[in-house]
């Protein structure tokens, strides 16, 4: 990676991905693409669709100012195999030959979670309340279109509120065996009810729940 790509890296990764255990499993991928066109889900659903990457992506990180797309993966192999895909199959995703290549960052010291009230704070921060409240409404009114055979696309809409109530229940480890997706909930079921039947199975990091939808995302401690 040149000094230029390693500076954009320094300045538009967040903080937890260039601690010591990312350190070769983070990636630039340059697309061409024009910056209204970057997303995280489109690019997400090609990785794991046609590059047969559905449990080794960890998050796709855009950046629509600049057109960045930054991938991270699970392991270094990963990585390693990701360098040497085809352009031909770049090409067909992205419709010309895409660059993808390996951020070199100096590893910052590997340091505990922070507390979930700074994780809130942090979100608060980068997000102003009118953008929060447009991607809230944009993630549920996509759930009412969506069938409950579609666990994949519920999913995804779920974990993005989580993200914008609470991220630090997304960033703590082992994230998949956390996460239970609850379907056709009755309508006359309350998110207080919710709590207080599932903490009979174990201490709660966030419940999703959108009633008139009838789905839920319960986030388990552990």
């Amino acid at each position: 990676m040149d000094g230029e790509a390693a500076s954009l890296a320094r300045r538009l990764l967040p903080p937890f991905v260039t601690v010591t255990d990312y350190v070769g499993r983070v990636m630039l991928l340059e697309t061409g693409v024009e910056k209204e066109d970057c997303d995280a889900a489109l690019v997400a659903q090609f990785l794991e669709s046609e590059l047969d990457l559905k449990d080794h992506l960890e998050a796709v990180i855009v950046h629509r100012f600049s057109g960045a797309i930054f991938l991270v993966l699970s392991s270094r192999e990963d990585a390693q195999m990701l360098l040497q895909v085809p352009e031909a199959k770049w090409a067909r995703a992205f419709g010309r030959p895409a660059v993808c290549q390996l951020v070199q960052t100096k590893a910052t010291q590997q340091q505990l979670p922070p507390a979930p009230l700074q994780l809130h704070l942090d979100l608060n921060h980068w997000m102003s309340p009118t953008a929060m409240e447009i991607l809230r409404l944009t993630f549920t009114n996509e759930l009412y279109a969506i069938n409950d055979h579609d666990s994949r696309g519920l999913t995804r809409r779920l974990i993005g509120l989580a993200a914008l109530s609470q991220p630090h229940a997304l960033r703590r480890d082992y994230f998949p065996d956390r996460a239970v997706l609850l379907t056709e909930i009755d309508l006359g079921t309350s998110l207080s009810d919710l709590w207080t039947a599932l903490a009979r199975y174990g201490s709660l990091d966030e419940v999703v729940h959108v009633r008139h939808r009838g789905v839920a995302l319960v986030i388990f401690t552990s």
